[in-house]
């Protein structure tokens, strides 16, 4: 994953490994690293006759996206190959070029002080880590990218204003339509972006706009910086979350969702391994849980997943739970689906195994320990955000209120703790939510965390 914070798509990064010495033959140039407002101008080393290739790396931008900063990537010839002076993390790379079909391989080799100025760039310092470049710091290290890349950049209301009108309405639809925002929340969100906020106001509906235009003259009178933070964290973290179960590209910030993607796609890979499809509904199939998973996954999903499983083993599982003709029809949908990309069938995959790893942890986490597990698995900034896009805000809350407050400090700073502590202090009030409801939403915290985990990105 770190590799994709300096070749896009179509260089096609690959696995990386560990090296001591950088190649003493072959063309070589220089990738300078500039950011002003870091103080940082650094040089990593790049293999290969880039050529025409030199322009996708110089255009990527997907640094300044992260960090909401000016940072510059430039490619320049070397004459001589720099020593090393240390491990070094080198990432392969292939190019092709689309017009004249030319290939490139080389691969970039990143030293300590290149890794640790990136992660500076991107708002996490890496200042107090010391021989790092081994395989578990450097997963480590891919967890806290994953967490950058899983919520908003700090630009992304630029970035939401812009869409067009009908992808505007579908996310604006979406969100109030599952109470995801209130109305307030609306409206004190569209105050914020000032004249910007009207092409938000234009594409809602008659009767919301309505409710909108009036909370927004209340909005001047009420608003202040700290809710003004709370809603957008609110709002930007959902409407995100919401481009990507409806399919929506956000221009400028695509190079985004194909990391996450990427990201995703190795961790479905990786639950294959571990254990196959047929070995989960055998499983479920003695523990009579298929009428579970039928129940709570998409025809669609079920039927790309099943194309990485064969049809014999699983066909006989499932005429005891569907009727001869229904069984037929899954059959047919899953020949259908080996036709489709990759890409499609392991995303489908992913939401398979989570589906199965729900129902498992469902009867689990009613006897489990809650402050000693979250304490446990629960470290580092970011990772209740992540906890967030599964849940929701609200049920988070819940579910951490009564938990130490130093804690709480050091795993949700910024807007979070805002929130955290406003509902608290009952500045915040949360319809439908009571604390009858936190050990129902400790539950759901400790499935999505467990999950997470499993997942490897806490």
């Amino acid at each position: 994953m770190i590799g994709n914070l300096f070749f896009n798509r179509n260089m096609n990064p690959g696995g990386q490994k560990i090296d001591s010495d950088l190649p003493s033959e072959g063309a070589a140039s220089s990738v300078r690293i500039f950011c002003k407002q870091d103080l940082i101008d650094d040089s990593a080393v790049l293999t290969g006759n880039i050529g025409n290739a030199a322009g996708e790396i110089e255009n990527y931008r997907i640094l300044s996206i992260i960090s909401g900063k000016k940072v510059f990537l430039r490619v320049k010839a070397l004459k001589t190959m720099p020593g090393a002076g240390g491990k070094i993390l080198e990432i392969p790379y292939r190019s092709v070029h689309a017009e004249s079909g030319h290939e490139t391989n080389g691969s970039l080799f990143l030293s300590e002080n290149n890794i640790r100025n990136v992660f500076k760039i991107i708002g996490h310092p890496i200042d107090g880590l010391e021989d790092f470049i081994d395989e578990v710091h450097i997963r480590a290290l891919e967890k806290i990218i994953f967490r950058k890349i899983s919520g908003p950049p700090p630009d992304f209301s630029d970035a939401i204003v812009n869409l067009p009108d009908k992808n505007l309405q579908l996310l604006l639809n979406h969100i109030l339509h599952k109470n995801i925002a209130s109305i307030d929340m609306l409206a004190s969100y569209i105050y914020g972006l000032g004249e910007c906020g009207q092409r938000m106001t234009d594409n809602l509906s008659r009767s919301v706009r309505a409710q909108v235009i009036e909370k927004v003259k209340l909005a001047r009178l009420k608003s202040t910086y700290r809710w003004a933070g709370e809603v957008r964290y609110i709002i930007h973290r959902n409407l995100f979350a919401a481009a990507r179960e409806l399919g929506i590209s956000i221009k400028g910030i695509e190079a985004l969702d194909f990391i996450s993607k990427s990201y995703e796609i190795a961790i479905a890979k990786n639950m294959l391994q571990s254990k196959s499809i047929t070995g989960w509904l055998t499983d479920f199939d003695r523990d009579s849980k298929i009428g579970f998973l039928l129940s709570n996954i998409s025809r669609k999903d079920l039927s790309r997943a099943l194309t990485f499983a064969g049809w014999s083993d699983v066909g006989e599982i499932f005429k005891k739970y569907i009727s001869r003709e229904g069984v037929e029809l899954l059959r047919q949908d899953v020949e259908f689906s080996r036709s489709l990309p990759d890409e499609n069938r392991f995303e489908s995959l992913e939401k398979f195994y989570r589906k199965v790893k729900d129902i498992e942890f469902t009867p689990l986490v009613a006897g489990m320990n809650f402050e000693k597990e979250v304490k446990e698995k629960i470290s580092g900034e970011g990772q209740v955000d992540l906890i967030v896009d599964e849940i929701g805000f609200a049920r988070t809350v819940f579910a951490l209120k009564n938990m130490p407050f130093e804690w709480i400090k050091s795993i949700m700073p910024g807007p979070l703790l805002a929130i955290y502590e406003d509902v608290l202090g009952k500045r915040i009030k949360i319809s439908r939510y009571e604390d009858y409801r936190i050990s129902e939403c400790r539950r759901d915290f400790l499935k999505a965390l467990l999950i997470l985990a499993g997942e490897d990105k806490i």
